[in-house]
């Protein structure tokens, strides 16, 4: 087999080998040709792995939990959605290309793994069902692969109270090991049926002596104040031990 001599061939930005037959080509323009082309197959291939990156789950994550905080969903939400991805689903998968992952994929992943109920695999498929419908309008995939994959049924277990001689062995407990704040503290949340986080952010304006009432309007859930969980505000009437616990409560901080 013979070659060409080397002055007979022009390298093309294009990246396409033409022969030439100009006897004025000299090496200077031929590497200059070289260095054209180069950076323009650079430039091609460097855009072509930003496209190829921005199709894996963790950039896709990341833009749509922050489309999610904007979309009006709470920043705790958010965390939670996080969580749950990256411990189920993104070492797995975080990077590969979505549009490569297939139904198959996504079912034997999750056959393997042990939720501990159908609740708890239903909240961990809420953030991937919507990532993948972000990444479906956002044109990042062609399907969405987690439509055949069906929620599980759960079996709501009944509440189970304390007894009241169960509540009262346990202020005593209370009142003895940790003083009266705390024993007024869980005698008001035993009574009152306020959430955790509602009584956290209660505060001495919103309580209504007079009337034996509390005005409930925020919460806070890991250190972030937020609206309640319905979004909605309510007055609340309390029972005379719950009356007792604020009054108590009231000599120590006002």
């Amino acid at each position: 087999m013979k070659f060409a001599p080397l002055d007979q061939f022009q390298v093309s930005p294009a990246l396409s080998f033409q022969p030439t037959h100009d006897p004025d080509l000299t090496r200077a323009s031929m590497a200059e040709t070289y260095r054209t082309g180069r950076g323009a197959f650079h430039a091609s291939h460097t855009m072509m792995a930003r496209n190829t990156t921005s199709m894996r789950p963790k950039p896709t994550l990341n833009t749509w939990l922050s489309w999610s905080n904007e979309a009006g969903s709470t920043p705790t939400t958010v965390i939670e959605y996080r969580n749950a991805l990256n411990c189920h689903f993104l070492p797995a998968f975080g990077d590969r290309i979505m549009r490569e992952i297939t139904y198959e994929d996504l079912a034997l992943h999750i056959a393997a793994i042990h939720f501990e109920s159908g609740k708890t695999f239903n909240n961990c498929m809420i953030p991937l069902r919507q990532m993948y419908r972000y990444a479906l309008a956002a044109k990042k995939v062609t399907e969405d692969v987690t439509v055949e994959i069906k929620s599980r049924k759960r079996q709501r277990p009944l509440p189970d109270p304390l007894e009241l001689d169960e509540v009262e062995l346990l202020l005593t407990h209370i009142l003895k090991s940790h003083g009266e704040q705390w024993h007024n503290y869980f005698e008001f949340a035993l009574f009152s049926g306020l959430r955790p986080s509602e009584q956290i952010m209660l505060k001495w304006p919103r309580v209504d002596f007079r009337r034996g009432s509390v005005r409930v309007e925020a919460a806070r859930v890991r250190t972030l104040e937020k609206d309640t969980k319905t979004h909605a505000v309510r007055d609340v009437e309390l029972v005379d031990r719950a009356m007792r616990a604020l009054q108590r409560q009231r000599g120590h901080t006002m």
